[in-house]
């Protein structure tokens, strides 16, 4: 294991990043795919003749190049590439519709496009004729050695596009220095070494897939990347390839641990998992039957994604109250709680909206500094939009998105907490509670429920009087309605603007 050299020689750029690996690891794997493996002198020479065609392609430095397909080599190798091209990579959601791929592609005034071939005609102009060629057919004759440019930690490398839950498109820049900064030490937290085999399924164009790609390559170790979260294709590659970590979101956990016949979990040392909210009861069936360590990550796109740890000797059963946490702050990040009124840092114990500091946040948003202004305030601090707590022991909790919350006759309710005390119930396989228009309290708590036996779901009247039991009454929904599945964007979180809509049309005054 090299993690101790590494923490002394912290890596300053991606292009340091992987040079150094070349070097160190030549004919190591870095990459490995159904199509075969790819070493890291290989992977390195591969970033070379995209950055030498970039800047042979006449593209000024900081031009945008977009990349429109599923998980696969050209992505890491277009990571690297354009980042030693002095560009800047935009990764794009294929699960967009045109008219929302052409909102962004418009914005980030993408000057080249990659796109994987059955994404050609969801963007505008491209339609897979004339106007398109192949990627080898574009990089031969381009030559293969890399531009040198000096290096520039604030240099924007990466451009990723979320819309949170709201539906607005903003694009988040990342600088060069923040996609590196303590990448050793957050593989090393996270158990990764030179032996690891990492799994990447999550989507490329969320900040989580290239992290996690990032980190199995740090320190010299494996990823098996996936074309795309398939429980099939995640079933058979686990035992398959060896994999000793993993990222996976709840709803893929819940979905493998539901597979039949059972998965091989013998070689799978760490499972991180984060993203949207875990149930105690499906993590603690996980930390039961899969028997590997646990660890929950917490960040934002805006903040390079980690910025809490729940550490595996966290995930004590014995302990239920503490598998809600978010964990605490890794050494280099700073975190406030936050009276999003005054500004005054609250109390332990008390709600706030959390506040981060580290270097590896955002540079801003793109085309946008009012947005940014919003966000980053007071000495690089980042107002996260999440609202949350810390108790005595400075572990840190998140009740829920502050945009979330439930105003009900005067009453701040957190839908958070109704949807952990249902979701803990053996008849309900998952829940969402939105705030719905009331005459009287200017809203009300309502519950959509997906309910386990769809043939025999629980009584509204049974979850409200089960919720009244647990729950202060004015906090408990007044409202359940049973529906088939919940819309969820591309990491499993629950789309609750789209929940709204139904509910709020008509009205002057909708809640997002």
């Amino acid at each position: 294991m090299k993690a101790a050299e590494e923490l002394e020689r912290p890596v300053a750029s991606l292009a340091e990043l992987l040079r150094r690996r070349a070097t160190e690891s030549q004919s190591a794997t870095a990459l490995r795919t159904d199509a075969g493996a790819i070493t890291y002198a290989e992977l390195d020479a591969r970033a070379d003749r995209v950055a030498a065609a970039l800047c042979a392609s006449g593209l000024p430095a900081g031009a945008r190049v977009g990349f429109l397909d599923r998980n696969s080599p050209i992505c890491v190798e277009l990571l690297f590439g354009v980042a030693r091209a002095g560009m800047v990579l935009v990764p794009l959601n294929w699960r967009l519709s045109p008219s929302e791929l052409a909102e962004i592609v418009t914005d980030a005034g993408i000057s080249l496009l990659v796109a994987g071939r059955e994404f050609l005609s969801l963007v505008a102009g491209h339609d897979g004729t004339d106007e398109s060629q192949t990627l080898g057919d574009w990089l031969d004759g381009r030559g293969d050695a890399p531009p040198c440019l000096s290096p520039d930690p604030e240099r924007v490398v990466v451009q990723i596009y979320t819309s949170g839950t709201t539906g607005r498109f903003k694009g988040v820049m990342l600088a060069d220095a923040a996609m590196t900064a303590h990448l050793g030490e957050l593989a090393t937290v996270l158990g990764y070494n030179s032996s690891s085999v990492n799994l990447t399924a999550t989507p490329m164009f969320h900040v989580a897939g290239i992290c996690s790609v990032l980190l199995g390559l740090v320190h010299g170790g494996q990823t098996v990347l996936l074309r795309d979260v398939d429980l099939d294709v995640l079933a058979r590659a686990l035992p398959l390839y060896r994999i000793t970590h993993a990222f996976l979101v709840p709803t893929v956990v819940a979905g493998l641990l539901d597979r039949q016949p059972a998965i091989d979990w013998t070689h799978l040392e760490t499972v991180m998992y984060g993203a949207s909210v875990i149930s105690t009861p499906l993590l603690q069936r996980a930390l039961r039957e899969i028997g590997c360590s646990f660890i929950q990550v917490y960040g934002l796109t805006e903040s390079r994604g980690s910025s809490t740890v729940l550490p595996p000797e966290a995930h004590d059963p014995d302990r239920p109250a503490l598998l809600g946490s978010c964990g605490r702050p890794l050494p280099w990040v700073e975190i406030r709680v936050v009276d999003p009124e005054t500004g005054e840092d609250v109390t332990p114990g008390r709600t706030g909206e959390l506040w981060i500091r580290s270097p590896h946040n955002m540079a801003g948003y793109w085309n946008a500094p009012e947005a940014t202004n919003e966000v980053i305030v007071d000495d690089g601090w980042l107002r996260t939009g999440d609202a949350g707590h810390v108790d005595d022991e400075g572990w840190y909790y998140i009740d829920d998105r502050l945009k979330d919350l439930i105003v009900s006759g005067g009453e701040n309710i957190y839908p958070a907490e109704i949807e952990r005390l249902l979701d803990g119930r053996e008849d309900v396989a998952s829940v969402a509670v939105i705030g719905i228009p009331h005459e009287r309290w200017g809203e009300t708590p309502a519950a959509l429920i997906v309910p386990r036996d769809v043939g025999s779901p629980p009584s509204a009247e049974e979850l409200i009087g089960f919720c009244r039991t647990h729950l202060a009454h004015y906090k408990c929904p007044t409202v359940i309605e049973f529906v088939a599945e919940l819309p969820r964007n591309s990491i499993g979180k629950v789309l609750k603007g789209e929940l709204r809509k139904h509910y709020w049309q008509g009205y002057d005054r909708r809640i997002n």
